[in-house]
Formats: structure tokens, sequence, C-alpha cells
């Protein structure tokens, strides 16, 4: 958290080639006692399916808050698997437009994945763009009516620890707890957040599945507040301890994976 203060910092502020910036605004957070915070919290947005290790990560990351002062109180988000279709559709059509070759030699250049997402968008059609900014829209009204009482919003930063490092959402379906989900972004919980995204936000490790892998937490803030997200994050890294400040803390490669990635 306080590296990500510092490169905010850096970045913050006005600069004539960027008319969308804003004014500069002071970080001025520091770690200690959460008391009077007031903190929502969700396992699921409203429709994730959520591995069990990922909830009980999460949940000890609440308590943590708590246990620094924080009122915890658990709400539910009135979203949708549309929040997700909106997401991609919205990559698709700026991301995956910019990526699409000129030529049809270069199509044979890219991966499947890289492939497929470029011709998705392509096919995106304007009133499918809009839908999507609609849906964006409800969804900042909605998350402003729920977070009107509080200060911060917790949540997981994936539903589940981890994806296989060669995994391919073009070509293979994703389950958890034994459900399909959609397997580009129905595991990625940032993705509304990228839709809200005058709300900062910010991940921190909350604990390690049994694979080894970190599992994340995310502090989410009302629009352009961070100090509250970057007060509540100190205070949380204060108080559970530095994560990968040796080589046993670190994850690591199994002999096997080793072997695979040469």
């Amino acid at each position: 958290a306080a590296a990500a203060m510092l490169f905010q910092k850096a970045l913050s502020g006005p600069h004539p080639a960027d008319p969308f910036t804003l004014p500069d605004q002071p970080l001025t957070a520091e770690a200690g006692s959460l008391k009077g915070m007031r903190i929502a919290w969700s396992m699921d947005l409203g429709f994730f399916e959520v591995d069990p290790e990922v909830r009980a990560a999460t949940a000890g990351a609440i308590q943590t808050l708590k246990d620094l002062g924080a009122q915890t109180e658990e709400i539910r988000l009135p979203w949708d698997w549309d929040v997700i279709q909106a997401a991609l559709t919205h990559l698709r059509a700026l991301f995956g437009t910019s990526i699409a070759p000129d030529s049809n030699a270069g199509w044979f250049r890219m991966t499947p994945y890289a492939r497929e997402f470029a011709r998705a968008g392509l096919d995106v059609s304007s009133s499918a763009h809009l839908e999507a900014v609609n849906v964006a829209g409800r969804m900042g009204q909605e998350f402003g009516a729920l977070m009107e009482n509080f200060d911060l919003l917790v949540c997981p930063t994936t539903a589940i620890p981890a994806v296989r490092a060669d995994f391919d959402h073009s070509q293979e379906p994703l389950e958890i707890n034994g459900q399909q989900v959609e397997p580009m972004l129905g595991w990625v919980m940032t993705a509304p957040f990228n839709m809200l995204s005058s709300c900062p936000v910010l991940s921190l490790p909350a604990g390690r599945a049994a694979s080894g892998v970190p599992i994340g937490v995310q502090f989410a803030g009302q629009p352009y507040d961070e100090n509250a997200v970057f007060r509540a994050g100190l205070s949380y890294e204060a108080a559970r301890g530095a994560w990968f400040r040796s080589d046993t803390l670190r994850p690591a490669c199994s002999a096997a994976e080793t072997r695979l990635s040469a």
C-alpha cells in the first residue's frame, strides 16, 4: 500500500497533455486505528461464484479490519452477469479492435485467445456498445446508493486463487464450485470496478491457497476518495505484516511447473 501511495503521488495532478486529469488531491493517509470507519463487504458482489479458499481469506481480512476498530457490515449488490457481459463488450470494442491485424498473415501469428478476442471486437455493434455504457451507468447509480453510508467496500480480487498459466479462455471452460462461469472474466472480480473507474481500488494479499499462490482482497472507495482506501490499506498491512519479505514467503513453482515453463 505504501508503494502504491508513492506511485499515486507521482502520477496524480494536472498535466497539459491530458485534459481529463484532476487537480492535486493531497494524500495524507497513515496506518493506525480504523475506529469510525464504516466498511461494507461482499463475498460475491451479488453474482460471482467464489471458491471456498478465497472466501476464507476474505473473511480473515474483514476480521482484521474489524479488529482495527472499523464497523463492518455485509451488503448485497443488485448486480448480475450482465455486468460481465457489458465489461466484455466494452473490452472487445476498444482493446479487441485495437489488436486486430491489418493483414491476413497477421491473424495467423496470433495466439488462439488473442485471435478470438480481436474478431469478437470487430463484431461488436454500436447498439451493443451503447448498452454496455448504459449498464455501467446503472451500476454507478446502484453502487453510489449502497455506499452512501460506507467509506469502503471489501470483496475478493479474484473468485479463484488462480487459473493455470497456460489457460486459454477461448478454448476451455472454467468451473467454480462445480458451476460453469464465463471463462475470460467470470472469475475476475476487478471488472466491475474497471467500469466504475472513478472509484479508487487497492488490492492486497489476504492469504495463500493450498497451492501456495496469494489470494487477494480489494478495498474499493467512494469516487476519488483515495485517502480512505490508503488509510485502510496501510493499517491492514501494518496489522498483518509483510507477505513477501523472504524467499520462503514468496510463491514458487513446483519442479514440474518449472520444467513445463522451460
